[in-house]
């Protein structure tokens, strides 16, 4: 309608479009994504000059001039690209975004500005003082993101463990979630704890609540906790067994850790997490390990 454009541009641009996910196609049509409207806005804040039909069709008869010899097209290609580097440098230090016009201050640093950034996932919002302050928000909930550790998931190895908040305080998830239901634990120093063998349910009672005790292992060898732990703490000393009762719970907690071997926690990027790493550590440093910075996980989330 314009008289801009030539067929034989046509599939290439719109292939490239699609390719950048600047449009999309629904029902045999091409419909602009959020990422393509945000990359328009941003482009004609900037460069209104360059964005508009007008300069498009002077451009393309000036190389119609060229083509037919009427023009240098040295001559064409100075005058179109010295100004637009002129611009670009100006830009550059001082660049137009739109959306970050209102950007509130950042409720982790108070520092930063929440700014529209983007990822493969979708847009999302992002501290301007990254990757000194790694604060995320979703667009649409504005909840926070999963906060990544940089940790790889022991049990299925191909699911990133994130951070969760449980009734017992922070925890690691994996991002495969229903699918895998790996977890780490996080200890009172801020540690990530192995993967313990699960407890045995043993015939005996515990002496508070009448539940039955658990069998487990702690850092003095076995010992009886309730069930019911946390409401009831009731517990039942190892050495108040008969020899014979010691032995056969032995072998029974035996045979039962052999199907639990000790699992080596490693990092995203395959090296062993260092035992002595705090979380808040980890976290900082999680895009190191090979973490991504801001995508939105596709996981279902843990309850």
């Amino acid at each position: 309608n314009n008289g801009i454009g030539r067929p034989s541009t046509y599939a290439s641009i719109i292939s490239t479009l699609i390719d950048r996910r600047y449009v999309e196609i629904k029902e045999r049509r091409l419909h602009p994504t959020e990422l393509g409207k945000d990359v328009s806005t941003i482009l004609v804040a900037n460069f209104p000059e360059l964005f508009n039909v007008e300069f498009t069709a002077h451009m393309e008869n000036d190389l119609d001039k060229v083509a037919a010899g009427e023009d240098e097209y040295e001559a064409v290609l100075d005058g179109f690209y010295k100004p637009l580097q002129r611009t670009l440098g100006v830009r550059k230090e001082n660049p137009i975004l739109p959306q970050n016009e209102d950007a509130e201050v950042c409720d982790k640093c108070h520092e930063g500005r929440m700014v529209v950034k983007w990822t493969k996932s979708g847009k999302f919002l992002g501290c301007s003082n990254y990757p000194k302050c790694k604060n995320i928000k979703t667009i649409a909930t504005q909840k926070a993101l999963p906060v990544e550790s940089g940790v790889k998931c022991p049990k299925c190895e191909t699911g990133r463990m994130v951070v969760r908040t449980g009734r017992f305080g922070k925890f690691l998830a994996c991002t495969n979630y229903p699918q895998c239901d790996g977890l780490l634990n996080i200890n009172k120093k801020g540690l990530i704890e192995p993967p313990k063998v699960p407890p045995i349910t043993t015939d005996m009672i515990c002496p508070n609540c009448g539940a039955p005790l658990y069998l487990r292992e702690g850092k003095r060898g076995l010992w009886l906790g309730c069930s019911k732990f946390p409401k009831c703490r009731g517990r039942k000393s190892w050495s108040e067994l008969d020899e014979e009762t010691q032995r056969k719970w032995q072998d029974e907690y035996d045979a039962h850790s052999r199907k639990y071997p000790t699992i080596t926690i490693r990092m995203l990027d395959g090296s062993q997490l260092n035992p002595t790493a705090k979380l808040e550590d980890l976290i900082s440093n999680a895009t190191d390990f090979g973490a991504p910075v801001g995508e939105e996980s596709t996981e279902n989330k843990a309850t």
